[in-house]
């Protein structure tokens, strides 16, 4: 298949150059990605590997999750103990006060030392342009809110309530001697869900951010390509975050959820990538937290 060209409309006679928008699709961006390069893409068998591992003293246990959609309380598992517990975002369903206020609770339950959360898109109170959307508040307070009130007028700042996790947003954090990195964005979505990116400049703005050394990414998109199929011809990850994961940042670990029939382990090129989407495709709580033993920052280094 081609490009897709979008065609203009009647050309006006105003001196004015019409640029033609090339798109590629998803297929066609990750064919042109792995080309010209040697980029093999693994699945791995993490609780195999967490069974024939020997545990040493320089070891961190991660336990990830992610899109658990309110629904902690109907887990399918067991959260397994470890050293810091990580959730990549869509904790929610549309952000309200009583959902962010309920995760946060369930959170203070836990017995992980540390804990790093990020949101994602389904976290709309989070992100003051999805807010600022009607259809993003019709989602909030219902569908004949009254647009008038100060409550609908007032951005929330929701992710105040989150008082037992160490809360990231385009920000790092170092625990345990690993650099961790957390940004919510994700592409292609409407503005009526939260930190959504339309353009490749707003991609690079928000992506480049991410530090050289971080040990571990944080992200609720995957990348293009790695655990990313909605359906097998459908992938929803975003390439420009795909370039510079494996080209400029190289963590050991890439975490995050967003897609999810895309659950489960890769690794390629030196990264680990973990889709941790708690819900299935159909929107159940039925996948497992993914559970790592990594090695401090020194021995990383």
């Amino acid at each position: 298949m081609g490009a897709k060209l979008t065609k203009p409309g009647k050309k006006e006679k105003t001196g004015f150059k019409i640029n033609y928008e090339v798109t590629k699709t998803s297929n066609e961006e990750w064919d042109e990605f792995v080309k010209d390069r040697e980029f093999v893409v693994k699945e791995v068998d993490w609780e195999h590997e967490l069974e024939i591992e020997r545990r040493e003293e320089s070891v961190v246990r991660i336990v990830c999750m992610s899109d658990t959609h309110t629904q902690t309380d109907t887990l399918g598992h067991t959260v397994p103990e470890g050293d810091i517990f990580i959730h990549t975002g869509d904790f929610t369903n549309h952000g309200k006060k009583e959902e962010v206020e309920k995760f946060n609770d369930w959170l203070g339950t836990l017995p992980h030392p540390h804990k790093v959360v990020i949101a994602g898109n389904h976290e709309i109170t989070f992100d003051p342009k999805s807010f600022d959307n009607f259809w993003a508040k019709k989602k909030i307070f219902g569908e004949n809110f009254d647009r008038e009130s100060p409550e609908a007028n007032t951005f929330p700042n929701h992710d105040q309530l989150l008082t037992n996790c160490t809360y990231l947003q385009d920000s790092g954090t170092e625990i345990l001697g690993l650099k961790i990195y957390g940004s919510p964005w994700v592409p292609g979505l409407s503005h009526e869900w939260g930190f959504t990116l339309k353009t490749e400049e707003e991609k690079l703005e928000k992506w480049r951010l991410i530090p050289e050394d971080t040990n571990i990414l944080l992200t609720h998109t995957p990348a293009l390509g790695i655990g990313d199929l909605k359906t097998p011809e459908k992938r929803l990850g975003c390439a420009t975050l795909l370039r510079e994961v494996v080209d400029r940042v190289k963590p050991s670990y890439h975490i995050y959820g967003h897609v999810h029939a895309g659950y489960g382990v890769r690794r390629a090129g030196g990264t680990t990538f973990a889709n941790a989407a708690t819900c299935d495709y159909m929107g159940s709580p039925g996948h497992k937290p993914l559970v790592f033993d990594v090695v401090n920052n020194k021995e990383i280094q």
